[in-house]
This record gives structure tokens, C-alpha cells and sequence, in this order.
């Protein structure tokens, strides 16, 4: 995901320096020249895609971050970037899409469910489909023994909550029992 040529490596590196700074607007330049001269240099075209993201250029850093998954396909930066892409487009559909194509990729990583049940949960309104995703973050956060289990475990509460009042409180145990799961009523 390096580049052999010295031109390109060098003005990936000048790139990482920018961004250090939070210069991102040169850091951006010099990833442009990165890519322009070695088109297949991955981690530039990751790290152009995250620049222009966070100068809010969304649409260019899709375009970055497709390229990117053209020459690798199972590139966790752009994977993982493009459905917080949609998120801000409030494109959700399109966000909850590139979430599962995480998930089909690596379907042990955590964020990839976590991703999904927070945009079903506070955008799209689907509870179940929420609740579905909350569980296998947690049990995957669980299996990594990670800190983060705890915010799966906090919407799962929000979860109940919202689905009790809706009347859905068997549904939510269900849900939780599929996943392997186990909760007391």
C-alpha cells in the first residue's frame, strides 16, 4: 500500500506531516500529488479521502476513498470512512449499506454492527434492526475484550426503553435471546 516511487513516497510523508499539524488543506495538495504521481498508491488515496472529509468535502472524499477500494477492496480506512461519509450527507440508507459491506468483509468487526444500530436507532427509526445490530457489537466487543461493549450495552438499554413503550418488550427479549443473549424480564 506504499509507493516505490520516491516522488510520490515523499509527498505522501510531507502529507502525514500536515495532517500532524492540522494543516490539512496542504496535507490534501500533497496527497493530490501523491496520487497523481502513482495513481495506485493506497494510503494516499486513504489519507486524501480522511483530509477532505474533515474539510468537509464530502463528495470528493468519497471519490478518494473509492479509488482507494478499487485497488484494495478490503481497505479498512475507506471502509470504515465511508458510511461516516453518508452519515453527514445524511444519506442513512446508503450509510447503513456500507456498513453491512463491513460486515460482509470482516464480519467479526464490532463497528461495523455498532455503525448500523446507531444509524437504525436515532435515523431511521428501526428499532429491531437496531437492536440486531447492538447485540452483535456487543457480543463482538465482548469476544475482544473491549471498553467499548459498554456504549453497545447503553443503547441496548435505549433500546428497551424505546421498544417497551412501543409495546415491543417480547420482541426485545427475542431479539436479545437470537443473539445469545441473556437478560431477565
Amino acid at each position: 500500500s506504499m509507493s516505490s516511487n520516491p516522488l510520490a513516497q515523499s509527498a505522501y510523508n510531507m502529507g502525514i506531516q500536515f495532517m500532524k499539524q492540522n494543516d490539512l488543506e496542504n496535507a490534501v495538495s500533497q496527497f493530490e500529488k501523491a496520487v497523481k504521481t502513482d495513481p495506485r498508491f493506497v494510503f494516499a488515496w486513504d489519507n486524501l479521502g480522511v483530509c477532505r472529509r474533515k474539510t468537509g468535502k464530502l463528495d470528493e472524499a468519497l471519490e478518494a476513498y473509492n479509488k482507494s477500494l478499487e485497488l484494495d477492496p478490503k481497505g479498512v480506512t475507506p471502509l470504515h470512512n465511508i458510511p461516516v461519509v453518508y452519515e453527514f450527507q445524511k444519506k442513512f440508507e446508503q450509510a447503513v449499506a456500507a456498513y453491512q459491506r463491513i460486515s460482509t468483509i470482516y464480519p467479526d468487526d464490532p463497528e461495523a454492527y455498532y455503525g448500523a444500530g446507531r444509524i437504525y436507532s436515532y435515523f431511521l427509526v428501526d428499532y429491531e434492526k437496531a437492536l440486531d445490530n447492538m447485540c452483535k457489537a456487543y457480543n463482538a466487543y465482548i469476544e475482544l475484550k473491549s471498553p467499548y461493549r459498554v456504549d453497545a450495552e447503553k443503547n441496548i438499554n435505549y433500546l428497551y426503553g424505546k421498544m417497551k413503550a412501543d409495546g415491543k418488550e417480547t420482541r426485545f427479549y427475542e431479539i436479545l435471546k437470537a443473539n445469545k443473549i441473556n437478560a431477565e424480564k
